[in-house]
């Protein structure tokens, strides 16, 4: 596995960590269709993290590992 490979997933995933901690929403007590927006931030960034681990599985994943070993 090249180091690029190894790379860009770690950096999508440290980047999807510190857009959990939002320390610049707390104060906000801002409501959006009736829901608070810190709650409606963190529903969006659960589909950004789905979506983000289906690219990193579907491209980054070592196909080696899914190969039947010839007896």
């Amino acid at each position: 596995m090249s180091e690029k490979t190894k790379i860009w997933p770690l950096s999508i995933l440290f980047l999807l960590l510190i857009l959990f901690f939002n320390f610049w929403m707390w104060d906000n007590n801002a409501l959006i269709l009736g829901m608070p927006i810190n709650l409606l931030y963190h529903i969006g960034l659960c589909v950004l993290t789905t979506l983000s681990m289906l690219v990193i599985v579907r491209l980054a994943w070592p196909h080696h590992l899914d190969e039947e070993v010839a007896e």
